[in-house]
């Protein structure tokens, strides 16, 4: 079974650091289908990428904790805003949560 996420980044973001942020979701163990939707999200302000989890092999939180870190380091320092939007329709604003906060909304969501 694979459950569908999305990173919500305005369309102000760089070609770079857009493959940079796919490139880390790539990288990460469980992440499977990782791409952009279009070149335009729901809206004209921003841009979606989506990406699978195969939750029968790999846990919600131990997947996207360490890919939540690793996007925080990217947009921490260009000031870019993203949001991680869970299956449930649950948003989570990368660049203003702490990573405890995430982590109990992540082991709160697998309950």
């Amino acid at each position: 079974m694979q459950d569908q996420f999305q990173i919500i980044l305005p369309a102000t973001v760089s070609e770079k650091d857009l493959k940079a942020i796919q490139a880390e979701l790539n990288n990460i163990d469980g992440i499977v289908n990782a791409g952009r939707v279009g070149t335009r999200g729901v809206d004209a302000s921003s841009l979606n990428m989506l990406f699978n989890i195969a939750t029968a092999v790999f846990s919600v939180a131990g997947v996207l904790l360490p890919l939540a870190i690793k996007i925080k380091r990217i947009i921490k320092p260009k000031k870019i805003s993203a949001t991680l939007k869970l299956p449930d329709g649950t948003e989570i604003a990368l660049e203003s949560t702490t990573v405890e906060d995430i982590e109990q909304i992540l082991k709160t969501l697998e309950k």
